[in-house]
């Protein structure tokens, strides 16, 4: 590597320079960028933006409720067929009941070692 300056040429001079007034006016430089940059990061962000993520939420519980609403409604649905079913069995059963006081006890021994209707 070539270097253009040599050490005996500097001596005891300071490479190195400072742009005129630079520490006066240092502070008010600093100033201006700090509000530069203050300003262009505060941007004005929407309503809409802000509140989205509510909307969401209320979506999240609207739909939460109506899935447990079905699930309430399926379920008492079914035990309504259950109570249905049990109340069309007690019902054929009386009628059973009903029908078997009339036939004597010879007609039934009959009928089931036959297997036929009369």
């Amino acid at each position: 590597m070539k270097n253009d300056h040599n050490i005996l040429e500097i001596g005891n001079k300071n490479p190195f320079r400072v742009p005129e007034n630079y520490f006066e006016n240092f502070a008010a430089a600093m100033e201006q960028k700090i509000l530069a940059e203050s300003q262009a990061k505060s941007k004005i962000i929407p309503l809409y933006r802000k509140i989205k993520p509510l909307y969401y939420i209320a979506a999240a519980v609207v739909l939460a409720f109506f899935v447990g609403d079905y699930l309430t409604m399926k379920t008492a649905s079914d035990d309504e067929t259950m109570v249905a079913s049990q109340t069309e069995t007690e019902i054929t059963e009386q009628q059973s009941d009903v029908l078997l006081a009339f036939v004597d006890k010879q007609t039934l021994v009959d009928y089931y070692l036959t297997g036929e209707e009369e």
